[in-house]
């Protein structure tokens, strides 16, 4: 039985550093922070019921595998394990041969943004937020719909999957217009749209929408994997087929729209991409190459792929880089983020490596000008224009004042040439005109 309260994640560790860190990023998110000094103190607690446990540990204990046991039985296997600890490769073996999927080495836990990621992720990301209007009245429903209680921090199920969503129901909750899906719904949530779609532009709204969460969460799992597995895989750790298969099938949505960037726009605006942009980033990225038949779509996961999970920000860099104002940024966070590259913590295949190293130099550190490299520029500017979305958060979305400024900036920084603005400034016109002449 999944629990829906938001204090049912929660931590267990003697060790008051770990505390402190924990409650820092807890707070920082508005979230509750349960804290516990000891398993013992945990178990004689019966009211919370986690559905995710950090549990501090030495693996090396004789009895550790003995205690993990326990708190799985305790919870009939049903709560999710996240242990922290200094990773080794034999602490790693012997994570895995307990079935403990999730190992976050402490150093890392108390130093970069894993904790906020994690925190985020498995604590106020289990649920996405649909428009009462994306469902159907007089329909099978394939999955829970939930409304949320702001004062008790409950999600209430009130549709029940493998039910007729009868039109009584349907504008019964018409006035709370959202309701939110379990992520993992993503997938029956996207097979029920695609079955009951309209051929109006609100149905092909409701399509991107649901196509979005299905690659968001897979994209999440993948980096879960390469941030908590030891030694981090070397590679894409998902299925590349299935993830390039919902980027083209999103693609072509967007080319159906008279105005993509403005769902594009929308898409961005989700809550759940408060504190990790990468997948955003990577749809953007891959539209704008599917534009330029250049969509070299493995190259361009991976690489996206291994660019965030290899970047262990500090929290500081974090609050002030990603989620505030960049300007604030002190000079000895601006040399730290200067030095970029060599704060990399990775271990890649040779041809991926490389393509980070290339990257990372010619358009993150502005060390050295890339090769003009078409695959390079498409994710620079996907990564320029969700930017450039986010600072307009703040103001009203103009999608001509976005667009025009994106080339502005990339135009200052020097780093591509004029025949490459100029193939950009031509895409974004040509979007302008089709989007004039639909309206027409």
């Amino acid at each position: 039985m999944l629990n829906l309260e938001r204090d049912s994640l929660v931590l267990i560790s003697e060790d008051a550093s770990v505390q402190k860190r924990y409650l820092q990023a807890c707070e920082f998110l508005l979230f509750k922070a349960v804290i516990y000094d000891s398993l013992d103190a945990f178990f004689k607690d019966d009211k919370v019921k986690p559905h995710t446990v950090f549990l501090e540990i030495n693996l090396s204990h004789l009895d550790s595998a003995t205690r993990i046991q326990k708190l799985n039985q305790q919870f009939q296997n049903e709560v999710e394990l996240i242990l922290i600890d200094e990773t080794t490769e034999e602490k790693s073996k012997l994570a895995q041969k307990i079935f403990v999927p999730y190992l976050v080495d402490r150093k890392v836990f108390l130093n970069t943004f894993m904790t906020e990621f994690l925190i985020f992720q498995k604590g106020l990301c289990g649920f996405y937020e649909i428009n009462i209007q994306d469902l159907f009245p007089d329909t099978l429903i394939l999955f829970n719909a939930y409304h949320f209680m702001p004062l008790n921090q409950k999600f209430v199920t009130v549709v029940n999957e493998n039910f007729i969503l009868t039109e009584a129901k349907f504008k019964k909750f018409e006035s709370a217009q959202n309701l939110f899906i379990h992520h993992q719904s993503a997938m029956s949530y996207n097979q029920y749209i695609e079955y009951y779609f309209d051929r109006f532009n609100v149905g092909l709204r409701k399509r991107i929408r649901s196509k979005f969460y299905q690659i968001l969460s897979q994209w999440r799992e993948t980096l879960l994997i390469g941030l908590t597995t030891h030694p981090r895989p070397t590679t894409f750790p998902g299925s590349f087929d299935d993830l390039s298969s919902h980027l083209e099938v999103l693609n072509d949505y967007l080319r159906e729209s008279p105005d993509p960037w403005a769902l594009l726009f929308e898409l961005s605006n989700a809550s759940i991409l408060q504190f990790e942009r990468s997948a955003i980033e990577l749809i953007i990225s891959s539209f704008v190459a599917d534009h330029f038949s250049q969509n070299q779509l493995q190259r361009l996961i991976e690489l996206k792929w291994a660019m965030t999970f290899c970047q262990n920000l500090t929290p500081s860099l974090l609050y002030k880089k990603i989620l505030f104002n960049p300007f604030s940024l002190t000079d000895e966070e601006k040399a730290a983020k200067s030095l970029f590259l060599s704060q990399l913590d990775y271990q890649l295949e040779e041809a991926l490596q490389k393509d980070l190293t290339t990257y990372a130099e010619g358009f993150v550190t502005k060390a050295v000008a890339p090769q003009l490299d078409p695959f390079f520029i498409h994710l620079y500017i996907g990564e320029k224009i969700t930017q450039g979305f986010y600072q307009s958060r703040k103001n009203q979305y103009s999608r001509s004042d976005l667009l025009q400024g994106v080339l502005t900036e990339t135009k200052k920084e020097n780093l591509l040439n004029e025949a490459w603005i100029e193939e950009y400034r031509q895409f974004f016109i040509k979007q302008s005109y089709a989007i004039k002449k639909a309206g027409n």
